[in-house]
């Protein structure tokens, strides 16, 4: 799920009140969707209150559904109220992106004023802890697609799609999300010293990566980052409960496979991380709440070192079978193993690696 990539140590909504609305939303969705796919800014404005106070973000908004190529906004019937004359309204917009074999159903919350069929938007709800705006609603976006692979930037997605390209199977259409900067991607994201998060969000699993923590990162750096994320978007990692060792671990040490030229950087990285005080703290398999704080790198330092113990070619099935609820020690039989033995080869390892 998070991403700390050796190369860069460096909302439920709430449920509506069917007594307190009587709005109809059917045909603001149909007239705001036939303006994004003809677009046309003038049709557009024609359904938004001159009042709202959001002419930047409409704009915006505006702006990124056409890129996204829009197919259909459809209202859920789902609906909160917010002040006398204003309520939010949820609308799906199903999207996808030229070049691009996915699509998404993203569901959003509109503010929008007025009364029965005769709404006008004010504009995207704000977060307020019902519900988290996409990050295409909150910034600029630039698309950049290659078949399975689409990815959404503010300014430049050519580097992130190249680092893409270089993975050898993607296992179905992938998504990736750049922040424009690290404030969005803490708000977003909820978390902010790591390179890149991936997320399940309400449309399906999404990579978001955060440019403070990637902006020297080299085009090997974006490489093995974004091979990374991919393993837990192919094995779905955010949904199968395991432990973060497993996960963590698994997803460097197949980046690492697909990106040999980039062992040698990334062994002096970790020596140097298992040097500090912080990683002395660590002793075996690092547990969840060490892949936070001051030892998270040499929290995935040790991860990492785990499957290269376990190695090729058991480690996918070990993975497999972990990730599917097997204890440790069951699914470590297959390589004739225990949690506790390979706890300590970890620690020789770590040792070793440490003293080079």
């Amino acid at each position: 799920m998070l991403a700390f990539s050796l190369l860069a140590l460096g909302c439920t909504p709430q449920t509506p009140d069917p007594s307190r609305l009587r709005v109809d939303p059917q045909p603001l969705a149909e007239g705001l969707r036939e303006a994004v796919r003809a677009d046309d800014p003038a049709a557009w404005q024609q359904w938004l209150d001159p009042q709202s106070g959001q002419a930047v973000d409409n704009t915006r908004l505006f702006d990124n559904l056409t890129m996204l190529q829009v197919s259909a906004i459809e209202p859920t019937g789902r609906q909160r109220s917010v002040a006398a004359g204003s309520a939010t309204v949820e609308m799906t917009v199903t999207w996808t992106v030229p070049g691009w074999q996915g699509e998404r159903t993203t569901p959003l919350w509109w503010l929008v004023t007025g009364a029965g069929s005769e709404l006008l938007l004010l504009g995207p709800a704000p977060d307020d802890g019902a519900w988290t705006a996409p990050l295409w609603v909150r910034q600029p976006v630039v698309a950049a697609t290659d078949g399975q692979v689409a990815v959404l930037a503010a300014d430049d997605p050519g580097p992130w799609l190249a680092a893409a390209a270089e993975i050898p199977d993607t296992d179905g259409p992938m998504l990736i999300t750049v922040a424009a900067n690290s404030d969005l991607f803490a708000q977003f994201t909820g978390r902010d010293q790591v390179a890149a998060v991936t997320l399940p969000t309400d449309d399906g699993l999404q990579i978001v990566v955060n440019p403070g923590q990637t902006r020297q990162l080299s085009a090997l750096g974006r490489g093995v980052l974004i091979s990374h994320e991919a393993v837990h978007v192919a094995t779905d990692s955010p949904h199968t409960g395991a432990p973060l060792w497993a996960e963590e671990g698994y997803a460097e040490f197949v980046a690492q496979l697909q990106w040999p030229q980039a062992r040698t950087e990334m062994d002096r990285s970790l020596a140097q991380t298992l040097r500090t005080a912080e990683a002395s703290s660590l002793s075996g398999l690092p547990g969840d709440a060490d892949f936070s704080g001051a030892a998270a790198g040499a929290a995935y330092g040790r991860a990492l070192l785990a499957w290269r113990v376990i190695g090729e070619p058991d480690a996918e099935q070990v993975y497999r079978r972990i990730s599917q609820g097997e204890p440790g020690d069951t699914a470590l039989s297959a390589v004739g193993l225990t949690e506790s033995e390979l706890a300590d080869r970890v620690d020789t390892a770590a040792a070793e690696l440490a003293d080079d």
